[in-house]
């Protein structure tokens, strides 16, 4: 849309980000281990886990946002080119 920030396109975006954050926090919540195992690991099995965690809630993230329609073109400033 054309104008300022408070847009249909801008409100569109929102929410699609929006989804996806909920959907990521979502996946997160569900791998997240026991806090008692957890607490009994390892130093590298924690760092191990944390890594997992991240990369699975990056992947459905960015997958989330893809389903939903979100493009890098949207995200580039009209003055870029």
């Amino acid at each position: 849309g054309k104008g300022g920030l408070l847009t249909s396109d801008y409100w569109r975006l929102l929410l699609q980000v929006l989804l996806a954050v909920l959907l990521m926090v979502a996946v997160i919540v569900w791998l997240l281990p026991e806090l008692s195992s957890w607490a009994a690991a390892s130093w590298t099995a924690r760092c191990y886990d944390l890594s997992m965690l991240c990369i699975a809630g990056l992947t459905t993230y960015l997958i989330a946002l893809w389903v939903l329609g979100v493009r890098v073109q949207q995200f580039k400033s009209p003055e870029a080119g």
